[in-house]
């Protein structure tokens, strides 16, 4: 069952709502910046490069109820702003920081009733910025500015020149946690940042209104909001007030004794555990926002995806991204965006039946050893005439001084290694954000299981709530599944800790360099195992790559985040 133009029509109107209200100066100032000051999808530009970058990766700690163009407002332009006054001289020791803290300003509004001079810097970023939106639009759209465009990209290929076209700015915000993994698969030639699930406001209101739409495609609402409302139910009391829920508690008092005397440690650690365990019981429908910096080529790609989704919502947000670049002229480089037979064959979802029984990742494609030795010394042969066995390569590689980031050498990309596993929604986002990997996945479902964590808590405090929340999403997904709703449409309601079905491939090179930087203690458990079971298969399928891999085989550790690596006793496990 294809959806509705209703449905259609709800998530155009969601996309398309007014997100944000700013004030006349705010406005002012947000205008040279930003296609629109207020909605949901928007691209950035004029900015420097590097002060672009800058603001968007604000969007992995990104608190500012108002999103990018809030923190713009309130706390970049004053910032940048009081660097230039002379108050910030005199008075704070040319700290614009300081200047900006003693004077409690929050705002634009603030910094303009600092004083006169603090007016008068603003007036002079105006003028010095005085673009006038229109105007850029204007440009960018007449048929002459067109033809030029075409004869250019037709003379020397769309692609070369869209390739040059780097650094595109596009913000998606108050989009659901699936759209977000929908704008973020689509590689090379893409960057992403995207807030943490720990700045999710756990009252529930930021929510894709995904009951509506399943309304309209006969699902009661009070069926869905009964699992949503359990999902944030069980997050807010396990987490507690401030940290003192049951989860945390737990933690503090299992491992107190390990941070005595670093109080901190302490906390971040079982503040990014608790989160990090938590987080699977967040809907899918969850709200979040992402900074995205593509290039021309990648930009057709970008909404290739969110089209072949096929969920109301990615859709109106592809639609949006095409209405928006058209006022930068962007739209040049859409000109053979159109979804193909050959896109559909390829834009597919794994099936979850396979899966089931499985945990660790299982090799699906290895090229045997002796073939990836062979190979690899007369690759290095030909440059370094010292080397006629493998072991000449390893040699050279152990006596060859290397850097914390430097990857394996370039022949060792000629080989591949793919896995195929299961893992939680949540920690497969995760896995995701290894770029240069081929990923594909099961669509959201609980007909393969639910998350486990696999250090000491207590049943009664997360067990119980996993049992309750996975129950409650079988229920529902058989009502969504009897009412015909699309599988798309499905995931919605979902809690990000039911698994999915995965596969994923890269060559040699970027194994090395995904294990090394995912197997740190600082990441997630689950994921950082996922890892550590990759890093074991290719270990035993190539008895010398322990002499080349940087992953650290620890199996666990007591958190993932505090300062301190501190190991899981196995007894512990």
């Amino acid at each position: 069952m294809a959806f509705s133009d209703a449905v259609l029509a709800h998530a155009r109107q969601h996309v398309g709502r007014t997100l944000y209200a700013f004030t006349p100066n705010e406005r002012k100032v947000l205008a040279p910046f930003f296609t629109n000051v207020d909605r949901s999808v928007f691209f950035m530009f004029t900015l420097p490069q590097s002060v672009g970058d800058v603001l968007f990766a604000m969007y992995s700690r990104m608190k500012n109820p108002r999103g990018v163009r809030g923190v713009f407002v309130d706390s970049f332009l004053p910032l940048f702003l009081a660097i230039t006054l002379r108050e910030t001289r005199e008075s704070c020791g040319g700290d614009p920081e300081r200047f900006i803290r003693e004077r409690k300003i929050a705002s634009l509004e603030d910094f303009l009733g600092a004083s006169d001079e603090a007016r008068g810097a603003f007036a002079d970023f105006l003028r010095a910025f005085s673009v006038d939106p229109k105007y850029i639009t204007t440009f960018s759209t007449t048929e002459k500015v067109k033809r030029f465009l075409s004869l250019f990209l037709d003379r020397y290929g769309h692609n070369s020149i869209a390739r040059m076209a780097g650094g595109i700015w596009i913000g998606f915000e108050q989009i659901s946690i699936l759209a977000a993994k929908s704008i973020e698969w689509g590689r090379p030639g893409s960057g992403y940042i995207e807030l943490s699930t720990r700045y999710v406001d756990m009252g529930g209101k930021d929510l894709y209104p995904i009951a509506d739409e399943l309304a309209l495609c006969g699902v009661a609402p009070g069926k869905v909001a009964k699992v949503i409302d359990a999902c944030f139910d069980a997050y807010r009391t396990l987490q507690g007030e401030r940290f003192s829920g049951p989860l945390p508690s737990y933690l503090r008092e299992a491992y107190g004794a390990l941070y005595q005397g670093f109080p901190k440690d302490l906390d971040a650690g079982v503040i990014g555990e608790t989160c990090d365990v938590l987080g699977n019981f967040l809907p899918a429908a969850t709200l979040t926002s992402v900074g995205v910096c593509v290039s021309g080529e990648a930009l057709p790609g970008l909404i290739k995806h969110l089209m072949l989704d096929r969920a109301p919502e990615t859709i109106a947000l592809a639609e949006a991204l095409v209405e928006e670049s058209s006022i930068l002229g962007y739209d040049q480089f859409l000109r053979h965006m159109e979804i193909a037979p050959w896109d559909e064959c390829h834009w597919t979802y794994l099936a979850p039946e396979p899966f089931a029984p499985e945990r660790a990742p299982k090799v699906i494609v290895m090229e045997r050893d002796a073939q990836v030795r062979d190979a690899l010394v007369r690759a290095f042969e030909d440059s370094h005439p010292a080397v006629e066995t493998f072991d000449d390569v390893l040699a050279l590689l152990a006596r060859t001084e290397r850097g914390a980031f430097d990857k394996l050498p370039h022949q060792f990309e000629y080989f591949t290694a793919a896995f195929r596993g299961v893992m939680s929604f949540r920690g497969w986002r995760d896995l995701q954000r290894m770029g240069f990997c081929t990923h594909h996945r099961t669509y959201l479902t609980p007909t393969i299981g639910f998350y486990r964590y696999n250090k000491p808590v207590p049943f009664e405090l997360y067990g119980a709530s996993a049992a309750l929340i996975h129950g409650l999403n079988k229920a529902i997904f058989q009502d969504m599944a009897d009412a015909g709703v699309p599988a798309a449409l499905m995931q919605y309601p979902l809690a990000l800790g039911n698994l999915v079905g995965f596969h994923i491939g890269a060559n040699l090179r970027e194994w090395e360099f995904c294990i090394w930087q995912r197997g740190d203690y600082s990441v997630n458990h689950e994921v950082r195992v996922v890892f550590l079971s990759i890093d074991r298969s290719l270990r035993t399928l190539y008895p010398w790559w322990g002499d080349l891999s940087r992953g650290d085989t620890t199996p666990a550790y007591v958190f993932a985040r505090g300062g301190k690596a501190i190991p899981l006793a196995p007894q512990g496990m």
